[in-house]
């Protein structure tokens, strides 16, 4: 059950590198140990907050909401120094395609007793928080 979130960080894992090239190329590698050790307090934290009320399953998630703030303090900060344009709708697209199959294969496949109700709403609410999410990196780089 935690397989795809820890699939999932390897995604972010591949995404970040090439940041990181920009970083040390501007010889600005604190940005790079700051942000480890960001993910790291992050991580312990919610893992102390969500491990002990639901398990191991929450130590997955909480790594992938770890990684994400790491991938997302190395692509700001790498974007700062060299702005780079990317295809962010491809990113997205493959983001959200990658993301679905996990919420799918979670939720559709995994959980026999689903009713179409319930995974309609699940549906819904997980589409209109990436859609948000999605309009909200947009509009940050959009301004600056």
């Amino acid at each position: 059950k935690i397989i795809p979130y820890i699939g999932f960080t390897y995604v972010l894992l591949s995404q970040y590198r090439l940041f990181t090239t920009v970083i040390s190329y501007h010889k600005k590698m604190w940005i790079v140990s700051t942000a480890g050790i960001l993910m790291a307090f992050l991580n312990l934290g919610l893992n102390l907050v969500f491990v002990p009320i639901y398990g191991y399953k929450a130590a997955a998630i909480t790594t992938v909401i770890s990684m994400s703030a790491y991938s997302f303090w190395i692509f700001f900060w790498s974007q700062k120094l060299d702005r780079i344009n990317l295809y962010y709708r491809r990113m997205f697209a493959i983001l959200f395609i990658y993301s679905s199959s996990i919420f799918l294969i979670q939720y559709f496949i995994m959980n026999k007793n689903i009713t179409l109700i319930y995974f309609s709403f699940k549906v819904i609410i997980y589409s209109t928080v990436t859609i948000l999410f999605y309009y909200l990196i947009i509009k940050v780089y959009k301004r600056g």
